[in-house]
């Protein structure tokens, strides 16, 4: 059972996130999948929301404090 998965740069294409992001919370269970991102990649993040049908949750590294 995986509960974590780190992207450390946004998938080229939506089905790439999906696929490696959907190796969490399998057989009923939660998973986390956190991607890591620079400003320059916003357009590339909105895409994959777009087309995956997904909506993610912006965490700003100083709110974690």
């Amino acid at each position: 059972q995986v509960e974590l998965v780190i992207l450390t740069s946004p998938p080229q294409d939506w089905e790439s996130y999906v696929h490696r992001s959907g190796r969490t919370g399998r057989a009923g269970k939660t998973g986390t999948a956190i991607l890591i991102f620079n400003h320059q990649q916003i357009q590339q993040l909105k895409l994959v929301q777009t087309k995956a049908n997904i909506q993610f949750k912006n965490i700003h590294p100083s709110s974690l404090d």
